[in-house]
């Protein structure tokens, strides 16, 4: 396979760039160009080529705004799932662009109340948060915030909680010379016991093995703490 087939499938950046300012006609028209070059391949080649338009459109959005509605990226899968003619791949790359701008637009008030239960969350580690006390903060009921978060992070409302108690735990022992403990405090995590769980989870190691092995890496931290 050519570096020029390869661009042509897996190379969707200036079509990402378009669908982030919703022109629509652009997106279309790049996509039309695209897809035109493989009207002599074969079809197995221009489903990898639909199903990596539909993943770089979703991570773009993903990276630019922090949000993509994730239950599209699984539903435009049975576009791509199966070998294609070159008719249905050029209509089914257009219903993917047309689906995710609307989705786009559909958002923004779904957005708004996300990104201000994310600032509540962020500013409010270290205290007990439910999904109840969240959603008041924002004035919508919880229910609308839990398929929200779903929808838009891809993730429970208790799972992105821990993700960002656990990033912040992370920093902390990056960056500061706090206790164990003492993290845990202020991450929220209630005691040092749940926090190591967590943790070990999701880096493979405990909070203190974490510590040493990056003061290891980099001896100015472990002189400056």
């Amino acid at each position: 396979m050519t570096k020029e087939l390869l661009e042509a499938i897996y190379d969707h950046r200036e079509i990402c760039r378009a669908v982030e300012r919703q022109d629509t006609g652009l997106a279309l028209e790049l996509w039309e160009q695209k897809a035109a070059c493989l009207a002599g391949e074969q079809p197995a080649e221009r489903s990898a080529m639909l199903e990596a338009l539909s993943q770089s459109v979703y991570e773009h959005i993903l990276r630019v705004r922090g949000t993509a509605p994730a239950d599209y990226r699984h539903e435009s899968r049975q576009m791509y799932v199966r070998p294609l003619p070159q008719k249905a791949l050029v209509a089914h790359g257009k219903e993917i662009l047309r689906q995710y701008i609307r989705r786009m637009n559909q958002a923004g008030q779904d957005s708004d109340h996300i990104d201000m239960a994310c600032c509540y969350i962020a500013s409010h580690l270290n205290e007990s948060l439910t999904l109840d006390t969240v959603a008041k903060q924002v004035f919508v009921s919880k229910c609308y915030l839990c398929r929200m978060f779903r929808s838009r992070t891809g993730q429970s409302f208790s799972q992105y909680v821990t993700g960002q108690r656990l990033d912040r735990a992370e920093h902390l022992l990056r960056h500061s010379g706090l206790s164990i403990d003492r993290i845990a405090e202020q991450c929220g995590f209630g005691s040092a016991a749940y926090f190591a769980t967590s943790f070990r989870r999701r880096y493979g190691c405990a909070p203190s093995a974490y510590r040493r092995k990056m003061q290891e890496h980099h001896p100015a931290r472990r002189a400056a703490g």
